[in-house]
C-alpha cells in the first residue's frame, strides 16, 4: 500500500548516535513541513538510519555525517522546495553548532526560541556560522541550494533535489528536497537516492533506445543509469556494454532497483510495463504513442494518478527547446482559423525493390499501424496545445499507409494532418502552419535540434519535479483521438 507524503530519510554516523536527539529533530522538521509545504502532521514520516560504515575527510574520528533527504509529492513549486531546503539546512546547521559547542555535543537539541525551533545547549559558544545561498540547477532541479561553514572548516550543505554533501569539523550535515513517489518508497525523491541523482532504468534496446534514450540518460548529470532491459537478453547485454551499465534479465527486477523508468518499446509492450512501474511507485519517461488502445492508455494514466508519480510522454517537438518555444508562441497568439500539420515520413521504401535505409523500416508495429500511429502523435502534440482539444475527428485513407486526418477543435478552429511513413524520399518532410487574424505562422524548417537534445530536455523536466503538459493523461488523450480516427477508416 502506498503511504502518504512527505517522507524523510535521515542518515547519521554511529559516532553521533548518543548526541543526536532524533525525536526532537523529527518534531522540528515535521513542523517545517506543515508550515512550508502544506503537509499534514499525521502524514509526515521521518526514518532514521544509523551508518556504521562511513569514511569522511581524512578519516579522523572527529568527523561525522548527518544527511537528510526529504521526498515531497510532485507539483510543489520551486519556492516551496527552496523554503523547505533552507529550513532543513537551518535545523542541521544549528544541530551542528550545538555539537561543535564546548561541552555541548548534542545534535538536534531541544526545541526552543532559536531559529527554526533548534537552539544550542545553554552556555554554548557561537562558533560563528557564516552562510550563503544560490540557485542550483546542475541536476535540472531549479531549486535552491545553500551552504554554511563553521569553526575550523566544519561544513553543512543542502540542495533541493540535487542532494549535496559536505564534511570537516565536528559534523558534516546535508539536506536534499525533491518530489517523491510515495512515503513508503525507498528514497522516494525525484532527485533519487544515488548521491542526489535520479536512478533510472531503461526498458528497450532498439534503435531509438540506442540512439536517443540511452545516450541522453547516460550523459545526464542528474541521472544514474542503473541498467537496461530488453526482450532479447543478447540485445540488452550489448546495449548495456555500449552505455556502460548493467543488463537485466527481468524487467521487474530493474523496476525494483530504480526511482524511474524510461521506456523505448513498441506501444503494446510499453503500456502494461508502464502501468506496473507506476503501481510500484516509479516515475515514468514514456515514448509516443502511449498505447494503441484506449483501455491500455487510460490504465497507464490512472495508475500514474493513483500512485502520485511523475510521468512524461516524449513528444519530440514539445521538448526540443526551439520548437517548444515556437509552439508556445502560437498558443499565446491565439485566434487561429485553420491549421495543418503534415508529416511525410520515408521509413518504408517504395514497392520497386529499393532497399530501406531507415533503421525503423523493420519495425513490426510501424508496419502494422502506419503513419497514423507513428507520426500522428507528433502532429497532435503541435495542434492540440495551440487550437485546443479535438471535439470532432474524421479520417480518410490515402496511398499505402497514408491517412488524411481532419479535426474540429474546441476553439472553433479546424485542422488537417497528412500522416505517412511511405512518402518518396524526395517528398519527405514536415510542414506545420497556422492561419488566422494575425496572418500565417509557418514552422521554421531551420529550428533543428537533435532528438537526443530533446530527450535530454525531457529528462530535465522529469528530474525537476515540475508539472509538464505532456504527461500520461495527455498521452492517453492522444491515443483516444488516434483510435477515433482509426475507427473512422473502417
Amino acid at each position: 500500500m502506498l503511504g502518504r507524503m512527505p517522507h524523510t530519510i535521515v542518515e547519521y554516523s554511529a559516532a553521533v548516535a548518543d548526541a543526536f536527539d532524533r525525536p526532537a529533530f523529527g518534531k522540528d522538521l515535521h513542523e517545517v513541513l506543515v508550515r512550508a509545504a502544506g503537509a499534514k502532521t499525521e502524514g509526515c514520516k521521518t526514518r532514521f538510519v544509523r551508518l556504521d560504515d562511513t569514511f569522511i575527510g581524512d578519516g579522523s574520528p572527529h568527523y561525522a555525517l548527518v544527511h537528510a533527504e526529504i521526498a515531497l509529492l510532485a507539483g510543489r513549486t520551486p519556492e516551496v522546495k527552496r523554503e523547505v531546503t533552507e529550513a532543513a539546512l537551518d535545523l542541521l546547521r544549528l544541530a551542528h553548532r550545538a555539537a561543535a559547542a564546548p561541552g555541548g555535543a548534542v545534535l538536534g537539541g531541544p526545541a526552543g526560541p532559536g531559529p527554526r525551533g533548534v537552539r544550542p545547549p545553554r552556555g554554548a559558544a557561537d562558533p560563528g556560522v557564516k552562510g550563503d545561498a544560490e540557485v542550483n540547477t546542475s541536476a535540472g532541479t531549479g531549486a535552491a541550494g545553500a551552504s554554511a561553514g563553521a569553526g575550523a572548516g566544519a561544513g553543512a550543505s543542502a540542495g533541493a533535489g540535487a542532494g549535496a554533501s559536505a564534511g570537516a569539523g565536528a559534523a558534516a550535515t546535508s539536506a536534499g528536497v525533491g518530489a517523491g513517489r510515495s512515503a513508503d518508497a525507498e528514497a522516494g525523491a525525484v532527485s533519487g537516492g544515488g548521491g542526489g541523482r535520479l536512478r533510472v532504468g531503461l526498458l528497450g534496446t532498439g534503435p531509438w533506445a540506442r540512439a536517443t534514450h540511452g545516450p541522453a540518460l547516460a550523459a545526464h548529470p542528474g541521472v544514474d543509469l542503473v541498467g537496461v532491459w530488453g526482450r532479447r537478453p543478447e540485445a540488452a547485454a550489448e546495449a548495456a556494454r555500449l552505455l556502460d551499465t548493467r543488463p537485466y534479465a527481468d524487467a521487474d527486477a530493474l523496476i525494483a532497483d530504480v526511482d524511474a523508468v524510461a521506456v523505448a518499446l513498441p506501444p503494446a509492450v510499453q503500456a502494461p510495463l508502464a502501468a506496473r512501474a507506476a503501481r510500484a511507485g516509479r516515475h515514468l519517461l514514456l515514448d509516443k504513442p502511449l498505447a494503441t488502445t484506449v483501455e491500455a492508455a487510460r490504465e497507464v494514466a490512472d495508475a500514474v494518478e493513483a500512485a502520485g508519480v511523475r510521468s512524461l510522454v516524449f513528444f519530440t517537438l514539445r521538448f526540443a527547446p526551439a520548437a517548444a518555444r515556437w509552439i508556445a508562441e502560437q498558443a499565446a497568439t491565439g485566434d487561429w482559423f485553420t491549421a495543418r500539420a503534415d508529416w511525410y515520413g520515408a521509413v518504408f521504401p517504395p514497392d520497386d525493390g529499393t532497399t530501406a535505409t531507415s533503421p525503423f523500416a523493420d519495425s513490426p508495429w510501424r508496419r502494422d499501424k502506419g503513419g497514423l500511429w507513428d507520426v500522428g502523435p507528433h502532429a497532435l502534440s503541435v495542434l492540440l496545445p495551440v487550437l485546443g482539444d479535438a471535439v470532432e475527428v474524421h479520417a480518410a485513407r490515402g496511398p499505402r499507409d497514408t491517412v488524411h486526418l481532419t479535426l474540429r477543435h474546441e476553439s472553433g478552429a479546424s485542422s488537417t494532418a497528412l500522416l505517412t511513413l511511405s512518402a518518396p524520399p524526395q517528398a519527405a518532410g514536415v510542414t506545420v502552419e497556422f492561419r488566422g487574424a494575425h496572418g500565417v505562422a509557418a514552422y521554421p524548417q531551420d529550428l533543428g535540434g537533435s532528438a537526443t537534445d530533446a530527450l535530454t530536455a525531457a529528462v530535465d523536466a522529469l528530474v525537476s519535479g515540475e508539472p509538464h503538459a505532456c504527461d500520461a493523461r495527455f498521452g492517453a488523450r492522444v491515443t483516444e483521438i488516434l483510435a477515433a480516427a482509426e475507427a473512422a477508416l473502417d
